[in-house]
C-alpha cells in the first residue's frame, strides 16, 4: 500500500480511546478544525498528494490551489508493489477522524466521480447526509476496532490527518493495520501528522516519540517505497496558527477542569457530603451560599418545567396537525376494564399463556374485534394488527421508523446478548454483514455435512419400527448436532452413543431457557418480577456450553489438517474478528436460537400433520421416490418437488414456528390502515407505542386463506392441473418476518427440513398418530412448539 507520511508545524490533538474526548464538539471547535484545515491547504497547496492526483488525473478532472510553499520530495509504501498499474475508472478514498468531513467535501469538488468515505467515532460534527455531496458518505467508526468486512480491500487511497493523541501507548501499528486492511492490493496511504518536538505547550507532545519513526515503523508494517516529507511553518501564518493552538489548549483545560470537578463531586457524593465551589467560605458565607443556591435550583426547577410544558404543548399540537392533515383514525379499542395499566388484559394474556393457548387467544381478539386494534398494557399503548399493508409498512418500507433492542434486550439479554436478534442501528447492520457469508447460497447447498447427522437419525429409529414414541427429541438433536457443526465446525453428536459435549444437559438448559424469555416478555421490564433462579442457571450453562465449543473451535483454526476451504464456519470467522469471547458467544447463540428451532419445531409439527393425514403421507412419499436415490438429492431438486413444498408451505402456514412478533416505535410515524369504524383510514403512532401481529392469526384469516383456514391441507398450494405452487398475496404469509430483518437463515431451514422429510418419508412406507390428544396444543416459549410432541408409529418400507 503506498503511503505518504508529511509532518507540520502546529495542529489539534485528539484524545480518545477508553477517556473522553479531550476537546470540544460544539460550534467553536468546529470553526477551529475547519480552520485549521483552511491553514493547512493554504500553506501546502494540496490536500491529496499531487503523486495520488496524478493517478486519477486520466479518469477526471483535477483542481488544485497552487502551493504557497516548495514541496519537497515525498515518501511512499505500498503492501504489494504496483506503481505503474492503471488507475481505475472510479477511486475510493477513506478518510480517517473525518472531524467536520472537510477535507473529504473539499476532494469531492476537485474528483466528483470519486467516492470518499468518511469515519469518526463521532459525527456531531459533520453536516447532515443530505447536505453532504453526493460521493461523499459519513459513518460512525472507532479506529479501534475491526473495520466491517464489506469494508476490507474497497479503497485506492486511506487518508489519515492529525491522530497525535489518537494513538494509544505510543503505537501507530494497530491504525496502520487496519488501514492495510482496508486499502486495495497497491492502494495508497497518506497520512499528515504534528511534529511533536515543534508543538510546545500543548500537554503530552513532547513524549510522543512515534511521530519521527513513523516511516520506520511503515516499512516494518511490510509497507514499501516510503517516503517523508517534512514542512516547515510559513512565518506569514505563524499568528494564524497561533490563535487555533491557543483554541485547543483553551478547550483541554476546560475539558480537564470540567472532569476534576466532576470527580470531586462524586468523591463527596460517595462520602455524604455536600460540596461548594472551592474558595474560602466562613460560617456567613456559607449560609448565604445555601440560600442562593435553593432560589438557583428553584428557578432553574421552574425553567425546566416550562421548557417541558412547552415542548411538550409544541408535540401535542404539531402530532394533532399531522393527524388532520394525513387524515388519521385511531384503531377500535380492545375492551378492558382498567383503560390505563389493562391489568385486566394482561392476567388474561397469563392464563392463556399457562393454559397453552395464547396464540388462539390472540387470533380469537383479532376475530372479535377487527384486524387492527388498540390496548393500554402498562401504562403502553399497544397496536395489534394482521393487515398486510401495515406489515409490509413496518417490516419493509418504513423499516427505520421501526426497532426491538428497546423490548428484547431486557427479555433476552440474559440468555443471547447482543447480536443480530435483540439489536437495531449499526451494530445490527454489522452483525447481519457479518453472518451473511455463512448462509450464502453456495453453503447450504452443500448437503453432504447435514446427510451424515440424517443418517444418525435414522439409524436411531430404527430401533423403535412398528413402536410407539415421540419424533420430537429426535428431532431437537438431529438440529443441535447439525447447527453445532455448521456454527463450529464441530458436532455435539447428540445422535451418537458417545456425544462430544453434555448435549442432553445443554438441550435441557436451552428450552427452559427459551421458557423463560416467553414468561418474561409477558411482564413489565422490572426485574424484581422477572426472578427466576432456574432461568439464571439455565442461561448460564448453555452460555457455558457455546463457550466450550468457541474455544475448540478457535483451537482448531490453527491446525491445517482439520481447515476445509470450501466451507466458512461461523465462529471461525467471528474469532478473527475480536478476541472477546462473551461478544462471540452472544452472536453465535443469536444465530443458533433461529437456526435450532427452525429445523426442530418444523420437523415436529410436520410430522404432527402428515400421521394424522395417511393420504397426504403417502403422496408426499410418492412425490419423494420419484426423486430417485437420496445421494442425488441437491437445493434445487427440493425445491422443485411441488408437493413437498406445499406440505412445508401448509405446516407453516398453520403452525409457524413464531407465533407473533414485536416491534416499537422509534419516533413518530403511521400505518397505511386500521383506523376509523371501518379499518380503512391511516393510523398515527407515536414514539413508544408497541406493535404486535399475529402471524398465526394472519395465516388463519378466512378472508385470506378461505372457510378452511383451520384446516391443514396442502393442496390449497398447488395450482388445478399445473405441477406449479400458488402464488399468495404479498405480506399475507410470514413464517420467517419479512424485509430487511427476514430471517437470514431462511433457506438453509427450508432446505434442511426439506431433506430431513424426504429422507423419512422414502424410509418408512407408513407414519401414524399414536397421540391420544388428536388436536394440537401448543407449548408457547419463545418459539410456539407442540407440547405433546409427535407421537407416532413408524413402519418400514
Amino acid at each position: 500500500m503506498k503511503s505518504f507520511s508529511v509532518r507540520k508545524e502546529v495542529t489539534e490533538p485528539h484524545r480518545s480511546g477508553e477517556s473522553s474526548y479531550a476537546l470540544g464538539r460544539n460550534y467553536a471547535a468546529t470553526t477551529r478544525l475547519n480552520s485549521q484545515h483552511l491553514l493547512w491547504k493554504l500553506e501546502l497547496g494540496w490536500s491529496l498528494h499531487p503523486s495520488l492526483q496524478a493517478r486519477i488525473s486520466t479518469a477526471q478532472p483535477i483542481v488544485t490551489a497552487p502551493p504557497q510553499v516548495p514541496v519537497p520530495t515525498v515518501t511512499a509504501s505500498t503492501h504489494r508493489l504496483d506503481p505503474l498499474a492503471a488507475p481505475p475508472e472510479t477511486f475510493r478514498i477513506a478518510d480517517f477522524a473525518t472531524g467536520t468531513a472537510i477535507w473529504a467535501v473539499e476532494i469531492s469538488q476537485d474528483f466528483p466521480s470519486t467516492q470518499i468515505d468518511g469515519f469518526d467515532i463521532d459525527l456531531q460534527q459533520c453536516p447532515p447526509p443530505e447536505w453532504l455531496p453526493h460521493n461523499v458518505k459519513v459513518r460512525e467508526w472507532d479506529i479501534y476496532t475491526n473495520p466491517a468486512p464489506e469494508l476490507e480491500s474497497l479503497y485506492d487511497v486511506v487518508h489519515i490527518r492529525l491522530l497525535l493523541l489518537v494513538v494509544r501507548d505510543n503505537d501507530p501499528r494497530p491504525i496502520l493495520k487496519k488501514a492495510l486492511r482496508m486499502l486495495k492490493p497497491g492502494g495508497y496511504l497518506q497520512w499528515d501528522e504534528l511534529d511533536p518536538w515543534e508543538a510546545a505547550g500543548v500537554d503530552g507532545m513532547s513524549t510522543l516519540e512515534w511521530v519521527r519513526d513513523l516511516h520506520s515503523i511503515m516499512a516494518e508494517l511490510a509497507f514499501e517505497d516510503v517516503r517523508r516529507e517534512e514542512v516547515r511553518c510559513d512565518l506569514r501564518l505563524a499568528k494564524y496558527y497561533q490563535d487555533t493552538q491557543f483554541m485547543v489548549m483553551e478547550e483541554q483545560a476546560a475539558a480537564q477542569a470540567t472532569e476534576k470537578e466532576r470527580d470531586r463531586v462524586k468523591e463527596a457524593i460517595r462520602e455524604g457530603r455536600f460540596v461548594l465551589p472551592q474558595r474560602g467560605f466562613n460560617q456567613m458565607d456559607l449560609h448565604r451560599e445555601a440560600i442562593t443556591a435553593s432560589r438557583l435550583f428553584l428557578v432553574l426547577g421552574i425553567v425546566l418545567l416550562v421548557i417541558f410544558m412547552c415542548r411538550t404543548t409544541t408535540i401535542h399540537f404539531h402530532r394533532l396537525r399531522r393527524i388532520r392533515l394525513q387524515g388519521c383514525a385511531a384503531p377500535p379499542n380492545l375492551h378492558q376494564i382498567d383503560p390505563v395499566f389493562g391489568l385486566d388484559t394482561v392476567i388474561q394474556a397469563l392464563r392463556s399463556f399457562r393454559s397453552n393457548k395464547r396464540n388462539a387467544s390472540l387470533e380469537q381478539q383479532f376475530r372479535t374485534f377487527g384486524t387492527t386494534f388498540q390496548a393500554q398494557v402498562y401504562n403502553t399503548t399497544k397496536i395489534h394488527t394482521i393487515v398486510p399493508q401495515n406489515l409490509q409498512s413496518v417490516f419493509s418500507t418504513d423499516f427505520d421508523s421501526w426497532g426491538i433492542a428497546p423490548l428484547r434486550l431486557f427479555f433476552f439479554g440474559p440468555f443471547i446478548g447482543k447480536g443480530i436478534m435483540t439489536t437495531d442501528g449499526t451494530f445490527w447492520t454489522h452483525s447481519r454483514a457479518l453472518l451473511k457469508p455463512t448462509f450464502s447460497r453456495a453453503q447450504i447447498s452443500d448437503l453432504s455435512a447435514y446427510a451424515v447427522h440424517v443418517d444418525r437419525l435414522l439409524a436411531a429409529l430404527s430401533k423403535h419400527n412398528g413402536s410407539d414414541f415421540d419424533l420430537k427429541p429426535y428431532f431437537e438433536r438431529l438440529a443441535l448436532d447439525s447447527s453445532t457443526e455448521f456454527l463450529f465446525r464441530h458436532s455435539t453428536g447428540s445422535l451418537t452413543a458417545s456425544p462430544t459435549l453434555d448435549a442432553q444437559a445443554f438441550l435441557q438448559a436451552y428450552n427452559y431457557g427459551q421458557a423463560g424469555i416467553g414468561r418474561r416478555m409477558q411482564l413489565p421490564q422490572w426485574n424484581f418480577l422477572t426472578r427466576d433462579k432456574r432461568f439464571s442457571s439455565s442461561c448460564k450453562l448453555a452460555r457455558a456450553f457455546v463457550e466450550r465449543c468457541v474455544v475448540q473451535a478457535s483451537a482448531s483454526m490453527g491446525n491445517a489438517a482439520t481447515k476445509e476451504p470450501s466451507r466458512l464456519i461461523l465462529a471461525h470467522q467471528l474469532a478473527a474478528q475480536t478476541s472477546d469471547h462473551n461478544d462471540i458467544v452472544n452472536q453465535l447463540l443469536n444465530v443458533f436460537l433461529p437456526a435450532h428451532d427452525a429445523t426442530a419445531v418444523a420437523l415436529t409439527n410436520v410430522f404432527f400433520h402428515l400421521s394424522r393425514h395417511p393420504t397426504a403421507y403417502a403422496r408426499l412419499r410418492q412425490a419423494i421416490l420419484a426423486l430417485g436415490p437420496h445421494s442425488t438429492w441437491t437445493f434445487e431438486r427440493l425445491k422443485a418437488c411441488k408437493y413437498l413444498q406445499a406440505v412445508l408451505n401448509e405446516t407453516f402456514r398453520l403452525n409457524p414456528s413464531i407465533g407473533q412478533m414485536n416491534r416499537v416505535a422509534l419516533r413518530d410515524t403511521m400505518l397505511p390502515a386500521g383506523g376509523g369504524n371501518k379499518g380503512k383510514s391511516p393510523v398515527f403512532v407515536k414514539k413508544g407505542t408497541v406493535l404486535t401481529t399475529s402471524f398465526y392469526a394472519l395465516h388463519r384469516s378466512p378472508q385470506i386463506w378461505g372457510q378452511d383456514s383451520d384446516t391443514w391441507r396442502p393442496e390449497r398450494w398447488l395450482q388445478k392441473g399445473r405441477n406449479e405452487l400458488v402464488k399468495v398475496g404479498h405480506w399475507t404469509f410470514l413464517p420467517f418476518g419479512g424485509g430487511p430483518r427476514i430471517c437470514i437463515g431462511m433457506q438453509l431451514a427450508l432446505t434442511e427440513v426439506a431433506y430431513a422429510v424426504g429422507r423419512l418419508a422414502q424410509r418408512y412406507q407408513r407414519v401414524d398418530c399414536r397421540d391420544p390428544v388428536w388436536d394440537f396444543v401448543e407449548e408457547w416459549k419463545l418459539t410456539t412448539v407442540s407440547r405433546n410432541g409427535a407421537k407416532v408409529r413408524l413402519t418400514m418400507a
